[in-house]
């Protein structure tokens, strides 16, 4: 019996040594391949809507590809911060982008479970992620996400990163923004949603 948990203890320690050396390849191999992230987030810009002006300069009407409004943070309602925060990240202002209790238990979960039960993305990760990548789920894709997530808590504030995050989230129906979304849902900016209206959103 001793001799069995000993063969055992020496699998685990060699597969759990050759899953380190595989997650350090991969993501060395995933650094390289990225461009200089500083330059990619100072030449970050979203898709502007066309406009449409008739012959005396006058605005006939906006096509929009991606339905932006930005918003500044102070003008978001405090009650909707603290919702994006309980739902989506609650560590947020502990974490320098990678939340490694939160990534370490969904991975534990979704191994038990043999599918994606839960995620362990931070907000910093979401915005990396919509931003700079695409949704393609693969463990490359993965470590660039965080790669990036890392290299955006160094170039911008806690309260910067979530203003970006609340601005570029998609709600559907072509609206990015949660200042899109509410004046295409309830006609009204953000600052002016009555609390039973913020809620909807959490």
């Amino acid at each position: 019996m001793r001799k069995f948990f000993k063969i055992l203890l020496i699998i685990l320690l060699s597969g759990f040594l050759l899953g380190c050396g595989g997650v350090l390849f991969l993501f060395n191999s995933a650094k390289k391949g990225l461009p200089d992230i500083k330059k990619l987030v100072e030449n970050y810009a979203p898709l502007q809507p066309t406009a449409i002006y008739d012959i005396n300069g006058t605005l006939i009407d906006r096509i929009y590809i991606e339905d932006r409004e930005p918003i500044a943070f102070d003008k978001i309602p405090q009650d909707l911060k603290d919702a994006f925060l309980a739902i989506e990240d609650k560590r947020f202002y502990e974490h320098n982008g990678i939340d490694f209790i939160r990534l370490t238990k969904s991975m534990f979960v979704n191994v038990i479970t043999m599918r994606k039960a839960q995620g362990g993305s931070t907000i910093t990760q979401q915005l990396a992620r919509n931003i700079f990548l695409s949704h393609h789920v693969s463990w490359e894709r993965k470590a660039e996400e965080i790669f990036i997530s890392l290299e955006l808590e160094k170039i911008y504030s806690k309260t910067k990163i979530l203003e970006y995050y609340i601005n570029n989230i998609y709600f559907a129906n072509g609206y990015y923004g949660i200042e899109a979304a509410s004046k295409g849902y309830f006609n009204k900016s953000v600052k002016d949603l009555s609390l039973s209206q913020t809620r909807r959103y959490s």
